[in-house]
């Protein structure tokens, strides 16, 4: 058998990715490797680690762009069968993370081969549009119903607003998206006073996996390395667990909305050149004045017009969701659509 380590030379590595200590981490969630591979049997050594030892961590095989499966990772490092031919066959293969970062770790060792196969990089170049997001953004319970707990197998990065816009856009999509997450706070039971800000966009927006890092005790931060992978599009969609703790509070709302200003500044930072588009409302509206507020001080403050407002369409109260009241396959699709729509027309 033939050993291929997991390179640039070897595959395309795609969304927010890192190497440490000869494992290539894939941080969040829709995080990749893609290559063509010529051969008749291929396999991977992957290493996962559970936060929760009842979430799983789930990745997906698709083949020549085909989602052929879903394939759980067990904890610690196993051999995991990809592909098995007859004969020589030359396809497409990418494996991609659809578990988010809080739940589980997922990093690739290595491939494993005859003697004689290939593996190279996809070679088509394709811009990238980033989307910035909590649970919406991570596919939270899309597959999963609305009587039913959450769980990791539910949850499916592919079927996503932001992948499936990205698809329709022919574009390469790089997500930092976390499940509860905010600007000013992360999600609040009505009974809390106080704002959750242990694990804020800003925490996670400028480095490699910030939870990861501090959840094994690494001592530095892997900086995300913005000028060798610019975006010509930046979706920002927060506000919808900020508004838990917001209750239209008129002081809290003006205090997000200085913090919204705040962010489009750091994000203009590291994408000079790409559109920044704000979008929110689908589970929650009450913000979206705010966001909007935001983006004007934000133009008027920098003169910067190629910054944007979506008010997303809100499901309603009797349509059928997901997981926890989260958006279904059909709602993530009708948000796809719609910024899809407002992104060709901006041109």
């Amino acid at each position: 058998m033939m050993i291929i380590e997991i390179s640039p030379q070897n595959m395309k590595l795609l969304g927010r990715t890192f190497f440490r200590d000869g494992l290539t981490y894939l941080s969040y969630s829709g995080s990749s490797v893609e290559f063509e591979f010529t051969g008749k049997k291929l396999g991977a050594w992957i290493v996962s680690e559970y936060v929760f030892s009842e979430e799983e961590c789930w990745i997906g095989l698709l083949v020549d762009g085909v989602f052929e499966k879903r394939i759980c990772l067990k904890e610690g490092k196993h051999y995991y069968s990809l592909m098995e031919e007859n004969k020589t066959q030359k396809r497409r293969i990418c494996l991609m993370k659809l578990t988010e970062v809080q739940y589980a770790s997922c990093a690739l060792e290595a491939l494993e081969t005859e003697e004689g196969a290939l593996c190279i990089p996809v070679s088509e170049k394709r811009e990238r549009i980033v989307f910035l997001g909590d649970s919406i953004t991570c596919g939270f319970g899309v597959e999963g119903d609305a009587e039913a707990p959450f769980s990791t197998k539910d949850e499916n990065v592919l079927l996503s607003y932001g992948m499936l816009c990205a698809e329709k856009l022919f574009m390469e999509p790089e997500l930092v998206c976390f499940s509860g997450i905010g600007l000013v706070s992360r999600y609040v039971e009505p009974e809390e006073e106080e704002p959750r800000q242990d694990v804020l966009i800003e925490h996670l927006y400028q480095v490699s996996d910030w939870y990861l890092t501090r959840r094994k005790g690494w001592e530095r931060d892997e900086r995300w390395k913005f000028e060798e992978h610019p975006a010509r599009i930046v979706v920002i969609n927060l506000g919808t667990n900020d508004a838990s703790w917001i209750r239209r509070k008129p002081e809290r709302e003006k205090y997000f909305q200085e913090r919204y200003v705040y962010f489009l500044k750091t994000v203009r930072d590291s994408h000079p050149k790409a559109k920044l588009i704000c979008v929110l409302g689908t589970i929650d509206d009450s913000l979206c004045s705010a966001m909007e507020r935001a983006v004007e001080q934000y133009r008027a403050q920098t003169g910067d017009r190629e910054v944007f407002a979506l008010r997303q369409e809100k499901q309603g109260a009797d349509e059928k969701t997901g997981s926890q009241g989260h958006p279904n396959k059909e709602r993530h699709e009708k948000m796809a659509e719609q910024l899809t729509a407002f992104i060709k027309e901006l041109g």
